[in-house]
């Protein structure tokens, strides 16, 4: 399984030629989520000067239009009092692990609703 951006090059002559891809997970990512990814797939690519900023949920990365050669990156963070104590009444954690936050799809029960933060993501 691969999530990410495909970079080519198109002419006439050599038609279609993948210059190399891009993608916001790590391996680590990989190997946690088994053969479903979730939370950092890209949704945009802008191309910005002579780089591609590729922007998911979990953050904003920067790459060399030419070389496909990663720049940089910043991920978001999630300040405030969004994520409830563990031990208050109907909260329910899937993982403290952001980084595995960013891997988990779930959904919670009718009348919960989800959280994700600094602090790790479930259901209250």
């Amino acid at each position: 399984v691969y999530q990410g951006a495909y970079v080519y090059d198109i002419s006439l002559k050599d038609g279609l030629k993948l210059r190399g891809t891009i993608t916001h997970y790590t391996e680590e990512d990989y190997q946690k989520a088994g053969g479903y990814l979730y939370g950092k797939d890209i949704e945009r690519v802008v191309r910005l000067g002579d780089s591609l900023l590729t922007i998911s949920e979990d953050g904003v990365q920067s790459h060399a239009e030419e070389t496909v050669r990663y720049e940089g990156g910043m991920r978001y963070v999630t300040h405030g009092t969004d994520c409830p104590g563990a031990s208050e009444a109907g909260v329910a954690y899937v993982s403290t692990d952001t980084d595995t936050c960013a891997t988990l799809k779930f959904t919670c029960p009718e009348g919960k609703s989800s959280f994700s933060g600094a602090c790790g993501c479930g259901c209250r």
